[in-house]
C-alpha cells in the first residue's frame, strides 16, 4: 500500500478511549489485557463533530519486576 500526505499542514484532532486490566499470576508477574479506540475528528475546529474514522486495538502483555 502506498500513502499520499495530501495536505501537510493540517492537523486532525485526536480522541482515544483506553480500558485495561491486570491479573496476577505471581507475585511479582501479571498479566495485562488492554483494549482501545481511537476517533479521529474531521472539519475541526470541532465545528461538524465527524468523528468517522477510527481504530479498534487490543493487546496482551506480561509485566514483572526485575528484582
Amino acid at each position: 500500500m502506498n500513502f499520499i500526505v495530501n495536505d501537510q499542514k493540517k492537523t486532525i484532532p485526536i480522541v482515544k478511549l483506553t480500558v485495561g486490566a491486570e491479573y496476577y499470576i505471581y507475585k511479582s508477574a501479571a498479566l495485562t489485557f488492554e483494549t482501545g479506540y481511537i476517533w479521529h475528528l474531521v472539519d475541526t475546529p470541532f465545528g461538524q463533530n465527524h468523528m468517522n474514522e477510527g481504530a479498534l486495538s487490543f493487546s496482551i502483555g506480561l509485566t514483572t519486576t526485575l528484582f
